[in-house]
């Protein structure tokens, strides 16, 4: 350790120690991004997205078209953190071999 350079010792030692951290930031970013795309959409309600879909049903009482907003929101979130488990895993696969 004491012979490597700044740039080895950032690519061998610094980086892997901290990607475990770095990839469960970027996961949570993704879903609270989501969260927030569809919170603001109950604040500033636009013509075609799900939250304002939602809102819309509410108004008319249609239960069908929230829950299935809700479920939308939902799976998307799931798929969002699938994919930022896929990319953690493909990105750091020395740590599990």
């Amino acid at each position: 350790m004491l012979r490597l350079n700044l740039g080895q010792r950032l690519r061998r030692l610094v980086l892997p120690g901290a990607a475990p951290g770095i990839f469960a930031g970027l996961r949570l970013s993704l879903i609270y991004a989501w969260l927030g795309t569809i919170g603001a959409e109950y604040f500033m309600p636009s013509n075609g997205g799900i939250g304002s879909q939602m809102i819309g049903a509410q108004q008319l009482l249609r239960m069908d078209l929230i829950m299935a907003g809700m479920l939308l929101v939902g799976l998307t979130g799931a798929l969002l953190n699938l994919i930022g488990q896929r990319l953690e895993i493909r990105a750091t696969r020395w740590r599990h071999a």
